[in-house]
This record gives structure tokens, sequence and C-alpha cells, in this order.
């Protein structure tokens, strides 16, 4: 690689990214120091992710659960006020339960693929206000272990008959 090149490009990346961050920090009014964490556990699996995410499971595994936690923009545990509210878009692709602390959820397959959007919305300013911090996740839903299929036979040149055809011939 051409150093020369490779260093000219390094620097009009820096210079792109400084304009980027000073152009978001015009556009955003609102400063977010809390985020939220969500923990995602399948069997023996846990896995926790921070910010939006997507996360695929087979839908004949069972039972999906999520569990949130929200810290400070360093990361610390901060506190919430009131119940966090979630929301599933799919409820035909997977049934949602919250639990009562609303602080976790789970879904369970309803045996349809689909990836439901899921949001978890909870209230960081501990005052009088209201300050929302929403955490979203796309669960995708994706085919189980095959348990049976076809066998399509064709052969080259000759047309192959729709269902329909093939029915007026029997």
């Amino acid at each position: 690689m051409n150093k020369p090149f490779h260093r000219h490009h390094h620097d009009d990346c820096r210079a792109l990214c400084a304009l980027l961050r000073a152009l978001c920090e015009c556009c955003h009014h609102e400063r977010r120091d809390v985020v939220a964490r969500c923990t995602i556990t399948a069997g023996d699996v846990r896995i926790t992710f921070e910010g939006d995410f997507i996360m695929g499971f087979p839908v004949d595994k069972g039972t999906v659960t999520a569990a949130v936690s929200f810290v400070d923009k360093f990361g610390n545990a901060a506190p919430v006020e009131g119940v966090p509210v979630w929301t599933n878009d799919r409820e035909d692709v997977a049934v949602m339960t919250v639990a009562a602390d609303g602080m976790s959820a789970a879904f369970e397959p309803t045996g349809l693929v689909g990836a439901p959007l899921v949001t978890c919305t909870a209230d960081a300013d501990l005052g009088a206000g209201v300050v929302e911090v929403p955490l979203t996740g796309v669960l995708d839903l994706t085919g189980g272990q095959a348990s049976g299929g076809t066998i399509t036979f064709t052969q080259a040149g000759v047309a192959q008959p729709t269902p329909s055809a093939a029915a007026k011939k029997k």
C-alpha cells in the first residue's frame, strides 16, 4: 500500500469524523446521559448488549428472555423512575410477557418466522419531568431445525406443470 496515500486518507477520515461530531453536537439539543443495557438469555447462553441491537434465534428452541439495566454515561448503574414500558410489534411471531417490575420480558415464539421490533422505554428523570431512555432491539426468529422437506424433480428442456395443470391431469 502506498504509505503517503494511506496517511492522506487517514487525515481525511479524521477531518470528516471531526466535522460529523461537530454537526451532531449542533443537532442534538438533548444529551443522553443514561443508556440502557439488555441481557438476553436462551438456554445456557447469556448475552448483554448496550444500545440498539438485533439477535437471531431459531423458532424451535423455546422461550427467549431479555433483561434491561440502565447506566449513566460512565457505565455506572443508574436508577429509572417507575416501571419501564415494553412493546412488541409482532405478537403473532413472539408472544411477550413482561415482568411486574418491567426490568425483563419473556418471548415465546409462536412458530412463525419474523423479526419483532422490541422496545423498552424508561424515565431517567427522577423528578417531576420525563427523560425517556428507549432501548430497541430486533428479535430475529428464524426457521428451526429441519424436520422434513420436499424433493422437486426437473427435466432439462421440459416445461414443469403448474399445480393447477397437474391437478387437471388426475
